[in-house]
């Protein structure tokens, strides 16, 4: 009777877990001893946190349960004897874990970069129909997710015609300006590659990696980089970053295989990435601004007058900007680009440019819809009638004219 209610194991118990603390306390001043290298990271743990300045609270958490847990299963005082009574705080430990876990996990998150990690994701991936679905499910708004969905919109050949079936937060929704870190670009280079902008592209992700908080490489950067300079020829540079990837785990098989297409022309130019792509690319070196980037559109058009993905983003530029004159100057450029019709954002701007300066839509040198014409007028009379934002937004809010007069203000 007298053991059933003396712990046993009550000094050991404190002397394993005084023990096993400065265990893992000494460990970084052993590590020291022989790695050259900083206190404060060695605690923190070397590669495990990005920001090396910062030391988390987390990690020693984490050192003091493992110091604490093997040893709880001993203190039978705080455990009942019976099966029964143990199968009953088991089960009610097991629904605390996990409600818990329901509720704390997604709260200490942070939902919008998930959902931008998650449309990096699948851009990268290259799951454009994946990238759409999720749009559809819940509308992206900020500037890093809306231009994944652009670029999975002209992926899919449905950006012409789907751009403002979404929300259009303005230019930067479709090529973002350049912000030095680590995280922005990235999505911004993937859409200066895919449509042929490969040096901007190599540019940005460059960057990204050179921005990194604690110095380190990125082998998705490594890959792109070794792309872009495989798309303009630098065998020599593209061979060093495929060299070092064929030592990584996930990219090893890739890196040996792409190894193969350096120095052969034909190879490259049957692939069905590489090969469209440097029909896609610029022809000429020139000065890139992307403060003029209508002005680099066109003349990657201008270049390659087949590029249909530049054409768009061009006419989608000038829209998003609200510079019709622009939009017009532009529009002829796609004329032998195989469009079987008028895409429906460039009908709509073409309607309202041509309702701006004539009375009605007769003898408009486009052939324009029925219905864009039908809907342009109901939209100046309900301008006209001042009915308000909620009802212009309910019956026109994926129309270009609604993001013209209510949305983005341009600067």
């Amino acid at each position: 009777a007298d053991e059933r209610r003396m712990p046993k194991g009550g000094m050991p118990f404190l002397l394993y877990t005084v023990t096993a603390a400065v265990v893992v306390a000494a460990c970084p001043l052993v590590a020291r001893h022989y790695v050259h290298y900083p206190l404060a990271p060695l605690t923190a743990g070397v590669r495990h946190y990005r920001f090396p300045q910062i030391i988390p609270v987390l990690p020693w958490v984490a050192a003091g349960l493992i110091c604490l847990l093997p040893r709880l299963t001993s203190l039978r005082i705080f455990f009942p004897t019976s099966r029964k009574w143990q199968f009953v705080v088991m089960s009610i430990f097991a629904v605390a874990v996990v409600a818990a876990g329901r509720h704390f996990v997604p709260a200490g998150c942070d939902r919008t970069k998930e959902e931008a990690m998650k449309y990096d994701r699948l851009v990268y991936t290259h799951r454009w129909d994946s990238v759409i679905a999720s749009a559809r499910q819940r509308m992206p708004d900020k500037p890093m997710t809306v231009t994944c969905l652009n670029l999975a919109l002209a992926r899919k050949g449905q950006l012409a015609d789907h751009l403002f079936l979404y929300y259009q937060n303005g230019p930067k929704g479709l090529l973002p300006p350049f912000a030095r870190d680590f995280t922005s670009p990235l999505p911004t280079a993937e859409a200066y590659y895919h449509i042929g902008m490969v040096n901007t592209a190599q540019r940005y992700i460059y960057e990204a990696q050179e921005a990194i908080p604690d110095f380190q490489k990125s082998v998705r950067a490594y890959r792109r980089l070794a792309q872009t300079n495989l798309v303009n020829g630098d065998y020599a540079v593209a061979r060093k970053y495929l060299t070092a990837l064929t030592q990584t785990l996930f990219y090893d098989d890739w890196a040996r295989e792409t190894l193969k297409l350096l120095n052969d022309e034909e190879a490259i130019a049957a692939h069905p990435e590489y090969g469209t792509l440097r029909q896609a690319a610029f022809r000429s070196d020139f000065l890139f601004s992307d403060n003029e980037m209508d002005s680099m559109l066109e003349q990657l058009v201008t270049d390659r007058p087949h590029n249909r993905m530049a054409y768009e983003y061009l006419m989608a530029w000038t829209l998003l900007q609200k510079d019709l004159p622009r939009f017009l100057e532009y529009y002829p450029l796609g004329n032998n680009l195989g469009y079987d019709h008028i895409p429906r954002a460039f009908q709509e701007a073409l309607v309202m440019t041509w309702a701006q300066k004539h009375r009605d839509f007769q003898d408009m040198p486009w052939d324009i819809s029925p219905e864009t014409v039908k809907g342009m007028t109901a939209f100046m009379r309900a301008v006209s009638s001042r009915q308000s934002d909620a009802y212009m937004r309910q019956h026109f809010g994926s129309t270009y004219w609604y993001y013209y007069f209510y949305r983005y203000r341009s600067k």
